[in-house]
């Protein structure tokens, strides 16, 4: 595991723009820096998952269709949770008008490769997206939201086996700013990827329990 030094000094140094596909994977997607990756997850999983995440286990990013046809899915960070959930993030700099369907479609590429040959349904994963937005996508006006499926009459919940998540860095990024001893460790992780910190609080930022545990 890395020491809360080094892992400022990546995040500082090596990551000019943490919206960088490139970045992004460097930082989130390896696995001597999985414990940076399981702290994100934690932050904006808690309340949904309603237990802390406690492991994580990479998984391979390349889902092969099951036709010959089909389309081939890359996905950016893919993990399976100790828990038993299957996550996905995401970051995407350009709006190319697809995201609606594009993150359906990841997620229930992850939720068909649950299930194996000889298994039940009971056996099906929860799958999980997160998508980081360098764009505004979505009605509201809070830069976090969560979509599930559900009944609009009543607000019943189907199960929990589908959370597709939106994080609008934009939307983040025009609310009134906070000194980051102030903030949630949710709201820790925007102000990074919003990527409008100075050094002191960037340092600040890496070296907070409440940000970044190691």
């Amino acid at each position: 595991m890395l020491t809360k030094e080094q892992m400022f000094q990546e995040l500082n140094e090596k990551t000019f723009n943490p919206m960088n596909d490139v970045a992004f994977k460097f930082i989130f997607g390896k696995e001597e820096r999985k414990n940076i990756t399981l702290d994100f997850l934690d932050a904006f999983l808690y309340e949904r998952l309603e237990h802390h995440i406690t492991g994580i286990t990479y998984k391979n990013t390349e889902l092969v269709p099951l036709a010959e046809d089909g389309k081939l899915t890359r996905l950016d960070v893919r993990c399976d949770l100790s828990s038993g959930e299957q996550v996905d993030v995401e970051v995407q700099v350009l709006n190319l008008k697809n995201m609606r369907r594009r993150t359906l479609y990841y997620w229930a590429q992850m939720y068909l490769f649950s299930l194996a040959r000889g298994q039940t349904y009971r056996d099906l994963k929860p799958a999980i997206t997160i998508n980081i937005l360098a764009f505004e996508l979505l009605p509201q006006k809070a830069p976090l939201a969560m979509y599930t499926i559900m009944n609009p009459e009543t607000g019943d919940e189907l199960n929990k086996d589908l959370s597709l998540f939106f994080v609008e860095i934009p939307k983040f990024a025009r609310e009134p700013k906070k000194k980051i001893s102030e903030m949630t460790k949710m709201e820790r992780w925007m102000a990074y990827f919003a990527n409008q910190l100075d050094d002191h609080e960037r340092e600040e930022l890496a070296m907070s329990d409440a940000a970044i545990s190691g």
